[in-house]
């Protein structure tokens, strides 16, 4: 059975990576005072965490957007240089942080080009701690255990914004550029989702026609994919929406990937739009 599904070629292209380390760079230092004074004079512990993973997150985004600027197509390569850029945002950080609370005593550029000089001072610090929780003092195996998540925490939001935005692009290799996916603003019945699925994974065009608009969730969503430039490439998502209710009343929107990355033609796509083009003045002469 022939293979619909889109797949990246993989192909490395050092520019997205050299981009993004770049623009990590430039970004994590700026940030990391901004993070450290924050942290100095903010007398709240659990907002400090927050303020810290958010100064982070900012770094990776950074690296996401200097990356997107460039071509490369191979995920194990973003993945290595992501978590590079994670080590080196822990280690400026730190320094950053080191410097501030220190009242500038410390040298920085000492600090920069001297990892285990950095190492030692964080041990020093571990031993006699530096901010109180519950009005104790925050210091030995505890604070150690606390560094240590944190980070674990630093690496993971880079892996979180790796999977997140850079793992399940679509790139045109005809057209040399990236491929923004665009999800349909309208809500499907999921009754006919089996023919749909079985259609699309055949090639089929035939899943257009089973779409119809859903009175209730949980409901499907499309996501299409079509670049612009050459009008050959296009990739469509079946997603799984469902409206929820938690304990405490709040409501949100479950979503689940039912199938993904699928091809199809450009006819195929220029169907798909009619049909939802047809749905939408069908729903407006409803109301």
């Amino acid at each position: 059975m022939q293979d619909h599904t889109y797949r990246p070629t993989g192909t490395f292209d050092p520019k997205g990576v050299g981009l993004g380390l770049a623009l990590a760079v430039a970004a994590m230092f700026p940030i990391s005072f901004v993070y450290a004074y924050a942290v100095r004079y903010i007398p709240f512990v659990y907002v400090n965490f927050l303020i810290s993973f958010g100064a982070v997150f900012a770094v990776a985004g950074a690296y996401v957007f200097g990356e997107s600027l460039g071509r490369n197509r191979s995920r194990a390569a973003s993945l290595v240089a992501m978590l590079l850029a994670g080590v080196l945002t822990l280690f400026v950080f730190w320094v950053t942080f080191l410097f501030v609370i220190s009242r500038h005593e410390l040298e920085y550029l000492k600090m920069l080009t001297d990892p285990s000089y950095v190492i030692d001072l964080v041990k020093e610090l571990v031993k006699v701690g530096w901010f109180t929780l519950k009005r104790n003092q925050v210091k030995g195996t505890f604070y150690g255990l606390l560094l240590a998540v944190e980070a674990v925490a630093y690496l993971g939001i880079f892996v979180f914004a790796w999977w997140t935005f850079l793992k399940e692009r679509v790139f045109c290799e005809k057209c040399q550029k990236w491929v923004e996916r665009e999800r349909v603003a309208m809500f499907f019945d999921l009754a006919p989702l089996e023919a749909i699925a079985t259609a699309l994974a055949a090639g089929s065009d035939v899943w257009v026609d089973h779409l119809r608009l859903a009175g209730t969730t949980p409901s499907l969503q499309i996501e299409l994919a079509s670049c612009a430039g050459c009008a050959e490439l296009h990739v469509v998502n079946l997603i799984h929406t469902q409206d929820v209710v938690d304990k405490d009343g709040n409501p949100s929107t479950e979503e689940k990937v039912l199938l993904a990355n699928i091809l199809i033609h450009g006819a195929t796509a220029a169907r798909f739009r009619q049909r939802v083009d047809q749905l939408r003045a069908e729903f407006a002469a409803q109301g």
